[in-house]
């Protein structure tokens, strides 16, 4: 990094590059993690500032696949290149979270060790919820159990709306009506939030029951 120094400074002295500005400013670059840790710091707060719907797996990922490795200097063993915060605000603004979702690879946050190569974020995978369609019920009947299930193998959450209930995986009808039903799967730090699946169903009124002479 650049860092402004007092007239006289023991990095003249060492293999450190200085120079002297307009006015007698004295300037040079040093290098070091108590340097590197508050910049990185400071790119992640901007990218946060500027995208807010990330999420802290993609904020390292956009600092590290931002980071420049064009240097002829620059080799695997050093990391992921460069802090280049301009590159990282751009990544950051390119599209939004939830569109990164159309990418389907998980990275570990790692980088790349080539220059050129693409961003492997989100770090998230997708997952698809299935949930077969619901015939129609006449009120009287017995409840009856409600198969969905999420291709993560997270457990799917059930609500209802309408003349009906949801009771431990189960639909209890308790009108005549359209009756619909919801399964979601809010995700985790593995998988992104599936999208909702609704189906709707009629409830018609109870068969009338035979009289007895």
């Amino acid at each position: 990094m650049v860092a402004a120094l007092p007239p006289a400074s023991q990095l003249d002295e060492k293999n450190f590059l200085t120079w002297y500005g307009e006015g007698g400013a004295h300037y040079g670059y040093i290098s070091g993690t108590s340097f590197a840790a508050p910049e990185v710091a400071g790119v992640a707060a901007l990218i946060l500032a500027a995208n807010p719907n990330l999420t802290n797996y993609q904020v390292p990922d956009i600092l590290k696949q931002s980071a420049s490795r064009s240097s002829a200097d620059w080799t695997p063993a050093m990391g992921c290149g460069i802090l280049d915060a301009g590159a990282a605000l751009e990544l950051a603004t390119s599209r939004p979270a939830s569109a990164w979702a159309e990418t389907p690879n998980r990275a570990g946050a790692a980088c790349s060790a080539l220059g050129n190569a693409p961003a492997t974020w989100p770090t998230e995978k997708n997952q698809t919820i299935l949930f077969p369609a619901l015939a129609d019920k006449r009120l009287g009947g017995r409840d009856f159990e409600v198969k969905a299930s999420a291709t993560s193998s997270l457990a799917v959450t059930l609500s209802a709306s309408g003349p009906c209930a949801v009771r431990a995986e189960k639909v209890h009808l308790t009108g005549v009506g359209w009756c619909t039903i919801t399964a979601s799967q809010d995700g985790n730090a593995e998988f992104n939030p599936a999208q909702p699946l609704t189906h709707q169903f009629h409830i018609g009124k109870a068969p009338r029951r035979g009289r007895h002479v």
